[in-house]
């Protein structure tokens, strides 16, 4: 359950720096970044935001689960 719990961890830390990564991008690219039609940017910016919204990316709750485990409380999630 440690490394489970670490995982989830890790996995939404990995999220959420990607997320920044391409925002960041985005910030510095300009208007044309936002045009449809195939903008690589643009898709990286939507498929980043689209798998953070994701139940199994949420923070917060990986968090809470890695913080239970680690102090020896009980962690019951069907997504472990």
């Amino acid at each position: 359950m440690r490394l489970r719990t670490r995982l989830r961890r890790d996995q939404v830390l990995a999220t959420e720096r990607a997320v920044k990564a391409v925002d960041l991008l985005m910030d510095n690219a300009g208007g044309g970044a936002m045009r449809t039609g195939g903008n690589v940017l643009q898709r990286a910016w939507r498929d980043v935001h689209t798998g953070r919204g994701h139940i199994t990316n949420a923070p917060e709750k990986a968090l809470v689960l890695f913080g239970r485990e680690a102090f020896g409380l009980d962690v019951r999630d069907p997504m472990l």
